[in-house]
């Protein structure tokens, strides 16, 4: 309790008797008015400073697990709410992809050779135009045991068949490579030696898939180096010629990134995000995120060839606009 406003009520009560005694009704009823509005003043005074403290010492402890604050509360009841939400998404397109009519692979008995990946052919990969026709494709992607096409192995072999913009069947396996995988590849997959050593091996696998493909236009994320694995695997779909999609080279095209600016402190070039730009980078997630695609995983070839078939498909929008 405040002592000055309780020093204030006990002085002016005593008035009041003294008025009292001397008869002087109207000054004693004043005096004693203002004595219980001082009263009841200083009490308010003490609990609200008692509450303050409880408050200050709540925040304080709780800042450093959550927020006692209301509007800090709204702010993570909101994210909590947007994760539930992506989460479910991400099941909802799981389970689209992985109601795509799939192709059973016929294993082959006849060996394939592997080639020299320098002698690949000149790739040429065609560009979105604004009155292009892409009623069909074929987007595929694998997953491999490092990046070098002559030294690494296919681990994971994926296409998915467009028509009309729509899904319509898919082709996928996992593949033996014949080897121990890299735990940095194990990691990043969630692909284990034990999920590959049951698995078919590339050559009983390629002719399926090559059929699958058959002459159709191929779309691929970083087109180059999923096509520089199959040809040095033994594939044939550069035998023929075909249209050939890269998403990265189209998005790089298409989607800024942040302009390079001089940071003086840190004595090197940095984003500019300030300056125009559409993408942070040219990953299949920073694409899939600009046109709001949901990416339920990444380094999954099955869910990989339907992102990037998704993302030509909005490319394509972008484009025609």
């Amino acid at each position: 309790m405040s002592y000055g406003f309780l020093a204030a009520s006990i002085v002016l009560l005593v008035l009041f008797i003294v008025f009292i005694v001397q008869t002087e009704i109207e000054a004693a009823l004043g005096a004693l008015a203002i004595s219980v509005v001082l009263f009841f003043f200083a009490r308010k005074k003490k609990n609200a400073v008692k509450g303050s403290g409880k408050k200050t010492r709540k925040k304080s402890l709780e800042s450093e697990t959550l927020h006692d604050d209301p509007q800090e509360l709204d702010k993570e009841e909101i994210l909590a709410q947007r994760i539930r939400y992506i989460e479910q998404k991400e099941k909802e397109k799981l389970n689209d992809i992985y109601s795509i009519s799939r192709i059973k692979p016929i294993l082959s008995d006849i060996p394939v050779k592997r080639r020299p990946v320098s002698h690949i052919p000149e790739l040429t990969f065609n560009n979105i135009t604004p009155k292009g026709t892409y009623q069909e494709f074929v987007s595929v992607d694998v997953e491999t045991t490092g990046l070098s096409a002559a030294k690494d192995r296919i681990i994971q072999i994926s296409a998915i068949r467009f028509e009309r913009g729509e899904a319509k069947e898919a082709f996928t396996s996992f593949v033996n490579p014949g080897r121990s995988l890299p735990d940095n590849i194990k990691s990043l997959t969630g692909i284990s030696d034990e999920l590959l050593q049951e698995s078919p091996k590339i050559d009983e696998i390629l002719p399926s898939f090559d059929k699958f493909v058959g002459g159709s236009p191929l779309v691929a994320h970083n087109a180059e180096f999923d096509i520089k694995f199959l040809f040095a695997s033994g594939s044939s779909i550069l035998d023929e010629k075909r249209k050939i999609f890269c998403t990265l080279k189209q998005s790089q095209k298409m989607l800024k990134k942040p302009k390079m600016k001089w940071d003086k402190e840190l004595e090197s070039y940095e984003p500019d995000y300030d300056s125009d730009w559409d993408v942070y980078d040219h990953k299949l997630s920073s694409i899939c995120e600009y046109f709001n695609i949901i990416q339920p995983s990444a380094h999954d070839s099955l869910i990989d060839a339907y992102m990037a078939g998704e993302v030509f498909l909005e490319l394509i929008k972008l484009k025609q606009e």
